[in-house]
């Protein structure tokens, strides 16, 4: 079944923070500059006063303007009006968020925001900045790391991305219960104009047999992102009647990520330039498909009754972006029997590190090679989707890869989506 997502809700969070009417932005500021400005020179012991009145009216628009660009990329036709989410770990083992509609008869959940991150915007953003830093840096080896990490959270309380919340994604509500044809908890003009005996009454007689229950959604980031990055997608896909779990690599390829001991976990960089073997990330994509399907089998038969009773666990699609992709092909062609469906989203599917010889780094292997290997050479044996980006096609050793992957499916679908960029 196709689902009618706008392209720009699959943008990283970190991105779509950013959208913004600029114009509105400088014409406010450029106010907010001038009105201090007069204050120094007028009423030099009320600057303060002025610029923080300045400021909170610039945050203000600010914040309602990002929030309101984000409404723009939402569907307007969903199945389901709103959707929740819990954070799951899974013991020795990953974590996860899943995403599934939700019951909203009760007010007071619709009154509780759903976020974008799972700890907070400054330490996503510190995971991120860590890519750049030594490994010795990290706020749990280093006070110079502590400190960075203190300076961001510091600045994220002025910044509109810490309070940002994704629109028609709200936390703590329970699942929706599939009665018959009917869903109770999503409500309509016909519902509400029923007496609430009438209601009582309907939902009693029917509440034996159960109605069409949801396919299940596992979905796989990619290098240096987080699951975190695709909230506002898998909030838009269960929207349109899907459970979606979106699982946290552990394996050293996130940016940042909660271990179960609960300290975080940083990108791991291969060092090639100390003999560290190149078949470093065809190593490491063996854990993460095991992670990955560590999810597939705890949201089937570990997930909580409400869910549990929600999903058909019959249809299960595997996805993934970028490192994801190439994981989800993986775990297709290593578990066949388990899966439905294939989405594979500007797969890494080529290996090159032919770069780092120009810079005199004498490799401990090999160059370059298709991956994941086991992919490529078994093939794609579910009905599969490949969205591409332009960026990514035309580089000709991984668009030579990507053609010969699609080429082994027997049922597939492959579109390049027009002047795209893999991160948009």
């Amino acid at each position: 079944r196709i689902i009618q997502v706008s392209p720009a809700s699959t943008l990283p969070s970190s991105q779509m923070a950013l959208l913004y009417s600029k114009k509105f932005m400088l014409g406010i500021s450029a106010m907010t500059l001038i009105t201090s400005a007069a204050s120094v020179y007028l009423f030099p012991r009320i600057t303060l006063s002025i610029a923080g009145t300045g400021w909170f009216l610039l945050f203000s628009a600010w914040k309602n303007d990002v929030q309101e660009k984000a409404k723009e990329f939402t569907s307007t036709s969903p199945r389901f009006d709103k959707v929740s989410y819990r954070h799951v770990r899974i013991p020795k083992s990953v974590s996860y968020r899943i995403f599934f509609p939700a019951h909203t008869e009760h007010e007071r959940f619709q009154r509780m925001a759903g976020s974008w991150f799972h700890s907070s915007f400054a330490e996503m953003v510190y995971g991120y900045a860590q890519l750049a830093l030594p490994r010795s840096m990290s706020p749990e080896e280093s006070i110079w790391g502590l400190s960075i990490l203190f300076v961001l959270k510091g600045i994220a309380l002025l910044v509109p991305t810490s309070y940002l919340s994704v629109p028609n994604l709200i936390k703590g509500a329970p699942a929706v219960t599939l009665i018959s044809s009917s869903i109770v908890g999503k409500s309509n003009k016909k519902e509400d104009d029923k007496s609430a005996d009438e209601k009582h009454s309907s939902t009693s007689s029917s509440s034996s047999s159960k109605g069409q229950q949801l396919p299940v959604v596992v979905f796989s980031h990619g290098l240096t992102g987080t699951a975190e990055e695709h909230t506002l997608m898998f909030s838009e896909i269960a929207r349109a009647g899907y459970i979606v779990a979106a699982c946290h690599h552990e394996d050293g390829s996130s940016s940042r990520v909660i271990k179960e001991n609960g300290k975080a976990a940083y990108f791991d960089t291969p060092d090639y330039a100390n003999g560290v073997s190149t078949d470093f990330r065809a190593n490491q994509i063996l854990k993460r498909r095991q992670e990955l399907e560590s999810v597939r089998r705890h949201v089937l038969k570990e997930s909580a009754s409400d869910i549990q009773e929600l999903m058909d666990t019959t249809k299960v699609i595997l996805a993934g972006f970028s490192y994801g992709a190439a994981t989800a092909a993986l775990e297709s062609v290593t578990n066949k029997e388990q899966y439905l469906a294939v989405v594979l989203w500007d797969g890494w599917y080529h290996v090159d590190l032919r770069y780092l010889e120009t810079r005199g780094i004498k490799l401990n292997g090999r160059s370059r090679f298709d991956f994941p290997e086991k992919a490529h050479k078994d093939g794609i044996q579910h009905p599969a989707l490949f969205i591409g980006s332009t960026q990514f096609a035309a580089w000709p050793p991984l668009a030579e890869a990507t053609s010969q992957l699609i080429a082994t499916a027997s049922e597939k679908k492959a579109i390049v989506l027009d002047s795209s960029t893999h991160e948009q």
